[in-house]
């Protein structure tokens, strides 16, 4: 497809959630085709586009669409790519009135000659750095192409649009499609097989006032909220909302152990299985921080607190 399009279209953009790596080997294989790769994973404001080369750049998306990014493009057809941030050349140029202004201040005191030595190798920097900023802004003469990205934050207030959400929940149906069917010829518990699971209510017995507290935590009903929303199918919620998740085999999740369709406490203290045969000598892990990281991204929770979220679990340690 994408050799098709490059002989009918001047520009390209590839949409898609894969990681900076796989984008990185998109880049090689057609590095005269796709010219931006709009990335919506693992993405953040505030992170810089990447040239991935000379024809292609990388960016990302601001996390759970509460920001419009804005892209402004000088294209040139068969172009380079160069960033142009407007900003910085104004900075730069602030930069170089303050140490014009400071040199003027010491040429005519010997004993501040280090200083003023010091201040001529800076301002010599910056003007090399305002030169090549400029030569970028002409770029068009150049057949090089220019970008300058930022991000807006979007009015909390705004209403839902019925069209864009007739257009989104038509998506995740797709999705929904999709994913079941990969799981077909999935044997139930596959996920946990042979990795030491045994899920929560195997913990209740030894550790019942625990087990008790944590049933009121929202970790006791995460896949129930998949469920309500119809993506208990979707690869990139599930291993987040199940226990025992195989990150290698993130499909496996799919028809996990009913005891595991929580995010129960082997998601904290590890594979229990262990420990069960022999309480005394093999004790599980303690929580770390490092462990509730792996769901908890900023791009998933930006107000997670390890300490503060640790107390709202209720389960005693």
């Amino acid at each position: 497809m994408i050799d098709e399009l490059a002989d009918t279209h001047d520009f390209i953009v590839l949409l898609t959630d894969l990681d900076a790596k796989e984008c990185q080997n998109i880049a090689e294989t057609y590095p005269k085709a796709i010219n931006i790769i709009i990335q919506a994973k693992n993405s953040d404001v505030g992170k810089s586009p990447a040239n991935l080369s000379e024809r292609t750049i990388l960016v990302g998306t601001g996390k759970k669409g509460k920001y419009i990014g804005v892209m402004d493009i000088g294209w040139v057809p068969g172009g380079t790519w160069r960033s142009v941030d407007k900003d910085v050349l104004v900075a730069k140029k602030k930069t170089r009135e303050n140490l014009t202004r400071q040199l003027d201040n010491l040429k005519d005191r010997p004993q501040n000659k280090y200083n003023y030595e010091q201040l001529q190798k800076r301002l010599a920097t910056v003007e090399d750095s305002i030169k090549k900023l400029e030569l970028i802004k002409q770029s068009e003469k150049e057949n090089i192409s220019s970008y300058d990205n930022r991000f807006i934050a979007m009015n909390t207030s705004l209403p839902n649009q019925p069209a864009v959400q007739k257009i989104v929940d038509e998506t995740k149906r797709k999705i929904k499609k999709l994913d079941r069917k990969t799981t077909v010829n999935r044997t139930q518990n596959r996920s946990s097989s042979g990795r030491g699971f045994i899920g929560w209510t195997a913990c209740r017995d030894c550790h019942r006032n625990q087990v008790k507290a944590w049933q009121t935590s929202r970790h006791a009903s995460s896949y129930l909220t998949l469920v309500e929303k119809g993506q208990q199918f979707n690869l990139n919620c599930l291993p987040c909302h199940i226990t025992g998740a195989n990150q290698n085999d993130p499909a496996a999740s799919i028809g996990i152990a009913t005891d595991l369709q929580v995010v129960g406490c082997e998601s904290c203290h590890g594979p229990g299985i262990l420990h069960s045969t022999n309480p005394a000598n093999r004790r599980t892990a303690p929580v770390a921080g490092k462990t509730c990281l792996v769901c908890h991204t900023p791009e998933q929770d930006d107000s997670f607190d390890f300490v503060s979220d640790q107390k709202k679990l209720n389960c005693p340690n």
